[in-house]
């Protein structure tokens, strides 16, 4: 029996160290290039996300969500603490900044659905999920903002069996802008908790799946060269882009390449 050679595998040797780090390194380098082009059900282009716009924005978000969330000396949100994602599923640009503005604080993002009304099934248990990870703050679009339940005063009433939830409206318009010599702490992807990803059981249940920020990218090389991504490339996801798939093509992967 002889052994037979098998196809070389391609191996990159210039892999960013960390999502954060790719996407300051798109950011800076290509900073007009197309990130990511939101389409409407006709197929007709909304909005077109560069690197520079999400890499400016995701910082501006992170300065807020560390520093103008309650007090200096008492702040809402520190890094590692766990925030949810509240977007709907025709605004993926809202999304990708928020959850690259959560990664640039160093804070887990959440990402759920939006509640469509106070005693919802569904949910209920994604309220105790919001409990059991400590959520105290909602980020959401203005728009998303706008559509919730209102109670009489115009607040977003308590949805049952949720925790108490600040909700803070991401976009730049309603942000401080950061001191000039602020900037994200961007270091080498390590284990510490990424995000988390939600997933619905037969019985009706939610369980929280905990990614690390090294699990995060050393999947993202995987898929890059699996499906064999190159730069300037164009994916259309049509899934959604808050979980699962369509999370990790639409959203991560495509930020490693």
């Amino acid at each position: 029996m002889l052994p037979v050679r098998g196809e070389a595998l391609g191996v990159v040797t210039n892999w960013p160290p960390s999502l954060e780090a790719a996407l300051q390194r798109w950011g800076t380098i290509s900073p007009k290039a197309p990130c990511l082009t939101s389409l409407d059900t006709a197929g007709k282009a909304l909005y077109v996300l560069t690197y520079g716009k999400l890499w400016s924005r995701s910082i501006k978000l992170a300065y807020n969500i560390l520093h103008k969330l309650g007090s200096k000396l008492e702040p809402m949100v520190r890094p590692g603490d766990r925030v949810a994602l509240v977007f709907p599923n025709n605004d993926p640009v809202a999304f990708m900044v928020a959850f690259y503005g959560c990664l640039l604080a160093e804070v887990v993002p959440v990402p759920i659905e939006v509640p469509l009304s106070r005693k919802d099934a569904g949910s209920q248990q994604i309220g105790f999920l919001l409990g059991s990870c400590g959520v105290t703050v909602a980020l959401t679009s203005d728009a998303c903002h706008k559509g919730l339940p209102k109670s009489a005063t115009g607040e977003i009433p308590q949805f049952k069996g949720w925790p108490k939830l600040l909700w803070f409206v991401t976009e730049s318009k309603h942000l401080s802008k950061p001191p000039r010599d602020w900037f994200p702490h961007i270091k080498d992807a390590n284990n510490d908790t990424a995000y988390i990803e939600y997933k619905s059981c037969k019985d009706g249940s939610v369980l929280g799946v905990t990614v690390t920020r090294i699990a995060l990218l050393t999947h993202c090389q995987a898929l890059t060269q699996a499906c064999s991504y190159t730069e300037a490339e164009t994916i259309v996801n049509v899934l959604d882009f808050k979980k699962d798939v369509g999370l990790w093509h639409g959203i991560l992967t495509v930020r490693t390449t």
